[in-house]
């Protein structure tokens, strides 16, 4: 990519030119509303793809055992996500029937093919995966730090990846829903993606020690249960 002067217009830097003409030129558009279909789409993955460099960086942070920042970046990894799923919910604004001028013209592309979410989902797991290791390795009892609520740095993180994961399936809720609400419950949407497996999706949860610890701490399940490492996987 050509460098980008720092005197350069604003337009420039932004690379306006380039980016708005990604869209289908409006004599190209089978229906007027599909300049907002393609535009939530594209706003989803740049912001999806933002979101995983702040996880990347994160799941680094947790190798270095650095979790202040790390749960800054999840934070903001989350209100990012937050931010995708409102433009997400702009599809519901979408009509029946013009919804259904436009889909012929979606061919066999789903959102279920998103680069971004891929991504998202890959480095969530790595997330988990070194978040784990943390606990292992500092020797944390996962559940005592709820029940304390200390260390504070430690529960910290965990709040916010708890956070992150509930701002993902409320993500995942509100595609569902849109998909739905266009093509029907029972459907099969653009690519063969049954609309139910988007409604199965929604019960996925990223940071499952997080979520068992909850129930743990609700029915009184064994301390040891929870302790990190092997034997704090419930």
């Amino acid at each position: 990519m050509p460098s980008v002067p720092p005197s350069a217009p604003y337009a420039d830097y932004m690379r306006l030119p380039e980016l708005l003409s990604l869209r289908r030129p409006l004599d190209e558009r089978v229906h007027p509303d599909e300049g907002l279909f393609q535009t939530v789409h594209q706003v989803n993955e740049l912001l999806l793809a933002t979101a995983v460099d702040d996880l990347h960086r994160a799941v680094a942070h947790i190798r270095c055992d650095q979790l202040t920042p790390a749960a800054a970046l999840l934070a903001r990894a989350s209100a990012i996500v937050d931010v995708a799923t409102r433009a997400l919910r702009l599809l519901a604004r979408l009509t029946l029937r013009d919804y259904h001028l436009l889909r012929p013209a979606l061919g066999n592309s789903t959102a279920a093919a998103s680069p971004a979410w891929s991504h998202t989902r890959r480095v969530l797991s790595r997330l988990d995966e070194v978040f784990d290791d943390y606990l292992t390795r500092a020797d944390v009892d996962i559940v005592d730090v709820y029940r304390r609520g200390e260390p504070d740095t430690v529960h910290r993180l965990a709040e916010t990846m708890i956070d992150l994961d509930s701002a993902l399936a409320l993500w995942r809720f509100h595609h569902h829903l849109v998909a739905a609400r266009l093509v029907g419950t029972g459907a099969t949407g653009t690519g063969g993606m049954p609309v139910d497996v988007l409604a199965t999706a929604i019960h996925s949860r990223a940071f499952n020690l997080l979520w068992q610890v909850r129930l743990l701490m609700t029915t009184g399940g064994h301390k040891d249960v929870g302790v990190a490492g092997e034997r704090g996987r419930p």
